[in-house]
């Protein structure tokens, strides 16, 4: 059953009927029923992505999202999200319009930038060449001392 984790406990998240009209018998069905979750950038009003929360309480963001099947059926449409005491709610659930999860266009909930791209590989770069340097440095140490003889056999009686 899906009744897993924080996924689980869609009552933390959404009211049972909303989690029902996405996955129908959530707490029933095999993991391995699901071929693909995918959920979109969360955006308000006139496009403005959300990229963290705020304290107020009256903030709403639809979400796109899709599951599909492994036998092809599919559930997509738009979650909307309201901010309750600091946490997120799906309040109610829209058919889609011109939101996109990332697999049909849309945004990815998160990226990352070329320069954090550029940085991350230039800091592997830096590991690699530093671990090369050690390994030839404790290299060298160790092809100057002598393999240990092996014990000498006592004879047979």
């Amino acid at each position: 059953a899906l009744n897993q984790g924080s996924a689980g406990r869609p009552g933390q998240y959404a009211p049972e009927p909303l989690s029902q009209q996405i996955l129908p018998h959530w707490a029933s069905r095999d993991p391995g029923d699901i071929d693909t979750i995918e959920v979109g950038r969360a955006t308000s009003g006139f496009g403005i992505h959300l990229s963290g929360t705020s304290e107020d309480d009256n903030q709403a963001t639809d979400v796109p999202y899709r599951v599909v099947l492994v036998d092809g059926r599919k559930e997509e449409g738009e979650a909307v999200l309201h901010q309750v005491r600091g946490s997120w709610r799906v309040t109610s659930l829209n058919p889609p319009s011109i939101l996109r999860v990332p697999s049909e266009g849309g945004q990815r909930i998160g990226s990352a930038s070329l320069a954090l791209w550029l940085g991350s590989l230039g800091v592997a770069l830096i590991l690699t060449l530093t671990t090369i340097a050690l390994m030839a440095t404790v290299g060298r140490d160790r092809a100057l001392l002598r393999p240990a003889e092996p014990p000498a056999s006592d004879p047979v009686s």
